[in-house]
């Protein structure tokens, strides 16, 4: 059975990319526009990994990585950020937070799906 990742973004656009990226290693994809709606999608269904945008309306990725950590069933569940914002501080606010990968848009396919495969 494929693995399950939840993009979490507010961009159709990166839903699609993600998806197909995601889809043509082999894995299962569901998406959430927000953060609040992710953590729904979570709760009901655990998926095998999380791809989060930080930057997002209603709740952001900081949240939704914090909301993680303090939840037990949820506290080793594989979660990597993804922003348009890679400087030193947003790294580090995410690995503080408990992130377990980072990466940064503009990115390249075989970033998306080594940070994948790495985690899982």
């Amino acid at each position: 059975m494929p693995k399950t990742i939840l993009v979490v973004d507010d961009d159709t656009a990166m839903h699609q990319l993600l998806t197909h990226i995601l889809r043509r290693s082999g894995y299962q994809v569901n998406c959430a526009s927000d953060g609040a709606q992710a953590l729904e999608m979570i709760a009901a269904d655990p998926p095998d990994l999380v791809l989060c945008d930080i930057f997002m309306p209603y709740m952001d990725g900081y949240a939704v990585l914090a909301s993680l950590r303090d939840t037990p069933d949820f506290k080793t569940l594989p979660v990597i950020m993804i922003s348009t914002c890679g400087d030193m501080r947003s790294r580090e606010r995410a690995q503080t937070l408990g992130a377990n990968g980072f990466i940064t848009k503009p990115f390249l396919p075989h970033m998306i799906t080594d940070a994948v495969d790495e985690q899982l």
